[in-house]
């Protein structure tokens, strides 16, 4: 049940009773409270910087081998395809047979490394059968079929 509660400020607001029997539910806003709330020793709270960030305006985290967080050719499989499509951008056409239509990553070598040489655009069929034979299942042997079928 919703009771009406005037704030220090003079502001007028409704709380849910139980919120009030806690014994919150007295001011308005955050900011509000900063500043009527006072401390057990008589002290006042005082708002140093509102919504401070983390990083300074314009601050961009660095990318690839600067990130602390940079893993290399140790990277998963998911984070690997993601990381082919930021760097480049598909065209819809299939390498091999030149069809239109929706494309996938494809590693050349199936040693899934960070070389943007080494994939290729394909279309499914086309991916499908460069991926078998000798090669089919080495992306599940590496990276472990709940990864792969999860995918990208």
């Amino acid at each position: 049940m919703k009771v009406a509660v005037r704030c220090p400020c003079g502001q007028g607001f409704e709380a849910e009773q139980r919120v009030i029997d806690r014994g919150r539910g007295r001011y308005c806003s955050r900011p509000c409270m900063y500043t009527y709330r006072v401390r057990p020793k008589g002290l006042k709270y005082e708002i140093k910087a509102q919504n401070r960030a983390w990083f300074t305006p314009g601050h961009q985290m660095p990318t690839g081998p600067g990130n602390h967080r940079w893993k290399g050719d140790r990277v998963g499989y998911r984070e690997l395809h993601r990381w082919v499509a930021k760097h480049r951008a598909k065209t819809g056409t299939c390498e091999r047979c030149n069809v239109e239509g929706e494309t996938q990553w494809a590693n050349k070598s199936h040693a899934y490394r960070r070389d943007l040489a080494d994939w290729l655009e394909l279309c499914r069929k086309c991916h499908r059968s460069h991926d078998s034979g000798p090669a089919w299942g080495l992306a599940t042997q590496k990276y472990g079929r709940r990864a792969v079928q999860e995918g990208y």
